[in-house]
Formats: structure tokens, sequence, C-alpha cells
């Protein structure tokens, strides 16, 4: 669908579903035939983006996790958090 959009655009009304010498239209000659290696390489760097983001999602996630539990301060010799009478406000 969205490659007739894009043909439309370029083509005259007149032109666009007359077949070549071949029996291919304009939408299958211009965006099919000719930029077949552009969404070959799309598809596999969408595919590369995904598994980044996987990644850094996951360290971001541990990272928040990591400061949710940990108490801010320093823990004193008796193994209490130093600022436990210190609320925050």
């Amino acid at each position: 669908m969205y490659l007739m959009q894009q043909v439309k655009k370029f083509v005259p009304s007149s032109i666009q579903e007359m077949k070549n010498t071949e029996g291919n239209t304009a939408a299958a000659v211009v965006f099919i035939e000719t930029h077949n290696e552009i969404i070959k390489e799309g598809k596999r760097w969408l595919k590369d983006l995904a598994g980044s983001c996987y990644v850094v999602s996951g360290l971001i996630a541990s990272v928040m996790f990591a400061s949710a539990i940990t108490v801010p301060g320093d823990y004193g010799d008796n193994g209490m958090p130093n600022f436990r009478k210190n609320l925050i406000s």
C-alpha cells in the first residue's frame, strides 16, 4: 500500500497502471526491484536496533532495582543504616 502511494506522487496517473514489455508496472519496477537491497538492509538494521534496545533496557532496569533497594549512607558498627532517623520530607 505504501509503495503505491509513493508511486502516485511521482508517476502521472495516466501511466501508473501501464505495463512495460516485461509486464511490470511502475510500482513493481521502481520500488520492489530497484530498492530490494535497501529493504533487506532496513530489516537487518531494525533487528539489530531492537536487540540493542533490549540490552540497554536490561541495564537500566538492573541499575534502577539496585538503587531502589540501596539505603543511602553507610552502615554503622551495629549493622543499622546511619541515616535511619533522618527522614526525607
